[in-house]
């Protein structure tokens, strides 16, 4: 839909995209669109609006030009083809729609006035998000509404839009003499006397215009371009309203005249009582702009009047502190004043130490306390309480109570506003919570625009400081980005991580930092002892734990990737109440819903104190029972409906998963690596996880090969060894590592033989059935299927005959059963539906759109694939997405729709690519094949059809149908449209042309053809 651009305020401009609208016929129709552009928040009666535009013609007349109008006003804005149209007409009515991405001016003029008369603020002449938004509205008043247009005769339009005009012109130059006042007493006075100039060139007669410019000038020292404007003044009140200037203006111009020192605009008692006592900052606030904008708009609101910005040391509490307060100390009658709690000892000492920060001192032997409450009363004063933690623990606080005397100046002393720094959250009712997050890292590794990053930003400033020719080259810029993001974005880390360059390079820096975080330091005068090492600024929040958060904060350190409250309470002793506590201290973070996790260095300060209590072996063997019991719970669920349930929850849990492996294997625990590995199994196949999969099972059955040797035992658990053989051979299978898949199955099938599992059994030989399938070896894939399906159905499981049902179906209409293997897919599918196993489901759904793509019935393969899909995405089933992606892309290269089988055809080699599917990605080669050659690249086709002939040689397999079979037709048509030479040469070529170029090769065909189509 075209964008529609509507200018009222000044002369009329439409455009649409961008470009001037023509084409308008009748000056009326413009009219019309004025009118109901501008009141389009209702519908208008026919009869009315012909009456506004033709109020001197007959009714039938003024119809029918309405009629024409309209008509000519939709034909300009191409109403007929718009969805949704601009024009929502009935019978009697006519109303305007303006779509999303259309601008009215006039509406948002409207709009951000009404934005700054319903804000919450303490004065709007004071109020920095007012001002900009009146900014942004004066911007928009280029001039009377509608200047120079006229509708012809129509004394009711001409009425409206004069009475509108004067509504806005008065809008316009209350904004402007609150902008010019505004930056007047900011002391910006050059936008203060632009501010003003407006005033005068929409209204020369308006005096306090003049009044303002006269002050500015006088103020800056131009004593006779003050007078002159007090002149320009006198002159056109006399020309145009034949008047004198008011006394206050006459009384002004005397002043000035006579050398008075004093012409500044000042509100009464600001000289007296406004303090100014919040310290400049040593160095500029970086990446912090959003949240300082954020803790603005709090500030402003008169209601927000105890704000604790909280956060763990070293995260820029109090840097975002004193940027806010010097930026929004001014909204403020009073000022603002910087309060240091850090050198007090107890809350005892909290009102002297706000005493002093205003400098003032209690007369005699007055109370500090009550001398405080009565000098606040009648203040509007912003008081920033710096490191407020320490007072809010009792023994280190003494017997006061540090927040009740916030609680009575509140209460006693409306215009005061606390703006609080600590690690804790306050706990009082009037409390507004400002949590602080890390500076923004890259999110990988790249080093592609990561100036734009705050992170980035700090080191690059900090290192510019240690070494004045710091010239990053890559390598040092991909360091960076390990620092910035190993520390999580943390200011004080990374600011000690950059003052390290005095001594090392970038490369060594984040080496050091990925083993031993808590080893920054600097040693600067003026850097508070507790910000000098990570270690330091830690330290000082342990120290205001409790007894029993001491004990079971570092037991937290073991999880990885978060927890939830009843692992928390298994695995470390935690309750809720405790957990709730180190939320509010800032050492643990909570999502809001159920997951809490910890910043990576309060992590391993808190495994650091784990270690000295001597507790980590006990509180590790805990956290790997509970994860243990966990997956194998959720393994027991994954065949049945409870699937993406459990597999959503393993992927929750996958990082505390692998910290509780990787232990197991630490700690020569055969048992629990076999246990934990065999259950993780199915969810590592179904997401994807293939690589690390086959990695940590086969650590497992090493360590439980060797410890069976050394205790005599082939197994310390021989079902588990049994599972987790059949795994890892599962994987491998999903990988192509044929040979290592059978001989890890085979294994697995000799155990559970010995066990008498006749289940298992039939499920290994299921698998193997599939390793015969790849290899186009049918006789035997569907031998050890049907053996499969008999037992199950002796066994009488609905899921599992649904499942041995699909195999032999599958290998059916591979060998050209194409009847019988419609009635075996069909019964699987209704099998696997009562059973209520979706990722079982999306098998022979796959199968059913291959069958029909054979047979030519292509609208039912599209909508059996489309199914397909949308479970498999639902699973998040990486292989199975891949695949059925790759059969979509097959489908639309027959239908002809190129750019759509392109763009499948990339996604699905992207997860193929991630998963190392070797058969896959040549399975997908042969589509961008085929697509290649119906473009009619013969040539490159053919060498695409040849690499992938010669790559199924080597990986052992064979493509199935309908993939075989569109490769067999491309390759006949290849050959039957060229010579015989040149068949042969590209065929050769193709065979010596390695996997990975020709996937890049074809790739790059594939791209440079859809883009010359389109």
């Amino acid at each position: 839909m075209t964008r529609l651009s509507l200018a009222l305020l000044g002369p009329m401009q439409i455009t649409l995209d961008g470009q001037p609208a023509g084409g308008f016929a009748y000056n009326k129709a413009r009219a019309l669109l004025a009118y109901l552009a501008v009141e389009a928040g209702r519908p208008h009666q026919r009869d009315t609006l012909a009456a506004l535009l033709w109020p001197n013609m007959p009714d039938e007349a003024a119809r029918h030009n309405l009629r024409q109008a309209l008509a000519n006003l939709r034909a300009v804005l191409g109403d007929a083809s718009a969805t949704p149209p601009r024009t929502l007409l009935t019978r009697d009515t006519i109303q305007f729609n303006l779509g999303s991405d259309d601008s009215l001016d006039f509406s948002t003029f409207a709009a951000l006035l009404r934005a700054c008369e319903r804000h919450a603020h303490r004065h709007m002449e004071r109020c920095r998000s007012c001002a900009a938004r009146m900014e942004q509205a004066v911007a928009l008043y280029q001039g009377d509404f509608l200047a120079g247009f006229n509708a012809g005769d129509s004394a009711p339009f001409e009425e409206w839009q004069l009475r509108l005009r004067e509504r806005l012109h008065q809008h316009a130059l209350a904004a402007l003499a609150r902008l010019a006042a505004y930056y007047e007493r900011r002391g910006e006075d050059e936008r203060a006397r632009g501010h003003a100039q407006r005033q005068i060139e929409l209204e020369p007669w308006r005096e306090e215009a003049h009044r303002q410019l006269m002050r500015l000038f006088a103020r800056t020292r131009q004593r006779s371009s003050a007078l002159a404007q007090y002149e320009t003044c006198r002159r056109v009140l006399a020309r145009d309203l034949g008047v004198e200037p008011e006394a206050t203006t006459t009384a002004l111009y005397e002043q000035i005249r006579d050398g008075a020192p004093s012409t500044e605009h000042r509100e009464p008692g600001t000289d007296q009582t406004r303090h100014a006592q919040v310290p400049n900052a040593s160095t500029p606030l970086i990446g912090r702009e959003r949240e300082l904008a954020e803790l603005g708009t709090l500030l402003e609101n008169p209601a927000c009047r105890l704000i604790t910005i909280v956060g763990p040391g070293g995260i820029g509490k109090t840097r975002l502190a004193l940027a806010a307060a010097t930026e929004q100390a001014e909204i403020f009658t009073d000022g603002a004043a910087f309060v240091p709690l850090q050198p007090i000892s107890s809350a005892a000492f909290l009102a002297p130490a706000i005493l002093s920060a205003l400098n003032m001192q209690p007369q005699g032997q007055r109370d500090p306390q009550d001398y405080v409450l009565a000098y606040l009363r009648d203040k509007e004063l912003l008081l920033v309480l710096d490191n407020f933690e320490h007072l809010l623990a009792p023994e280190l606080s003494g017997s006061d109570d540090a927040t009740a005397l916030l609680t009575d100046i509140l209460r006693r002393a409306p215009g005061v506003t606390f703006l609080v720094t600590s690690r804790e959250r306050l706990a009082l009712h009037d409390e507004w919570l400002f949590d602080l997050p890390g500076l923004n890292c890259p999110v990988s590794e790249t080093v592609s625009a990561i100036e734009s990053y705050s992170a980035v930003q700090l080191f690059m400033r900090r290192a510019s400081q240690v070494r004045r020719h710091f010239a990053p080259v890559e390598a040092d810029l991909r360091a960076v980005v390990q620092i910035c993001r190993a520390v999580e974005g943390l200011p004080l880390a990374i600011e000690l991580a950059a003052a390290a360059l005095r001594t090392h390079s970038c490369t060594a820096i984040a080496a050091a930092i990925e083993n031993k975080l808590l080893a920054l330091a600097i040693d600067l005068r003026g850097v508070p002892e507790r910000h000098r090492s990570i270690r330091a600024a830690f330290e000082h929040s342990w120290r205001l734990l409790s007894a029993e958060e001491q004990q079971v904060f570092p037991r937290l350190s073991v999880f990885r990737g978060g927890f939830d409250q009843d692992a928390a309470a298994e695995v470390a002793g935690a309750t809720p109440q405790i957990l709730a506590s180190l939320i509010d201290k800032s050492l643990l973070r909570w999502d809001g819903v159920k997951r809490y996790d910890l910043h990576e260095l309060i992590r391993q300060f808190a495994g650091a104190k784990l270690e000295q209590a001597g507790d980590m072996e006990q509180t590790c063997n805990t956290h790997l029972l509970h994860y243990l019991t966990l997956a194998e719970s959720a393994e027991s669920q994954l065949a049945g409906a409870e699937l993406v349930s459990e597999m959503n929850r393993l992927d929750v849990e996958h990082d505390n998963a692998r910290a509780a492996l990787r232990w197991a294997l630490q700690r020569d625990d055969s048992v629990s690596a076999l246990r934990l590995s065999a259950s993780m199994g199915k969810f590592w196949e179904v997401r994807g996880y293939l690589s690390e999969g086959r990695q940590w099972l086969a650590q497992a059955l090493t360590l439980s090969r060797e410890v069976g040797a050394n205790q005599g035992a082939a197994s310390a658990l021989p079902s588990s060894r049994a599972l987790a053989l059949r795994q890892a051979g599962t994987l491998a299978w999903c990988q192509c590592d044929f040979a290592q898949a059978r001989e890890l199955l085979e294994l697995s099938l000799s155990l559970y033989v010995e066990f008498d599992n006749q289940l298992a059994c039939t499920e290994v030989l299921g698998t193997l059935g599939g390793i015969a399938f790849e290899q186009g070896d049918y006789a035997t894939a569907r031998a050890h299927y049907e053996e499969c399906l008999a037992c199950m159905r002796k066994e009488g499981k609905p899921r599992w005959i649904g499942d041995a049902l699909f195999c032999v179906g599958l290998v059916a209409y591979n060998q050209g059963d194409y009847a019988a293997a419609q009635t075996m897919l069909e019964e699987s599918v209704k099998l696997l539906r009562d059973s209520g196993y979706e990722l079982g489901i999306t098998y022979p759904l796959n199968a059913l759109g291959n069958l029909a793509n054979l047979q030519g019935d292509y609208a039912a393969a599209q909508a059996f694939y489309e199914e397909c899909l949308v479970l498999r995405r639902k699973l998040a089933y990486k292989r199975g997405i891949a695949a059925t992606l790759a059969d979509m892309a097959n489908l639309q290269t027959k239908l002809a729709d190129y750019a759509t089988a392109w763009k499948l055809y990339k996604e699905s080699l992207a997860l193929y690519g991630e998963l190392e599917n070797k058969r896959g990605v040549i399975s997908l080669l042969s589509g961008l094949a085929c697509l290649t050659l119906v473009q009619g690249q013969l040539l490159k086709a053919t060498r695409l059809l040849s690499v992938v002939e010669v790559s199924m040689v080597q990986l052992g397999a064979r493509l199935g149908e309908p993939q075989y079979s569109d490769m067999q037709q491309a390759t006949a048509a290849a050959r039957a449209q060229l010579d015989e030479a040149s068949f042969a040469a590209a065929k050769a070529e193709g065979q010596h042309m390695p996997l990975e170029q020709a996937i890049a090769y074809a790739l790059e065909i594939s791209s440079v053809q859809i883009e010359h189509a389109v």
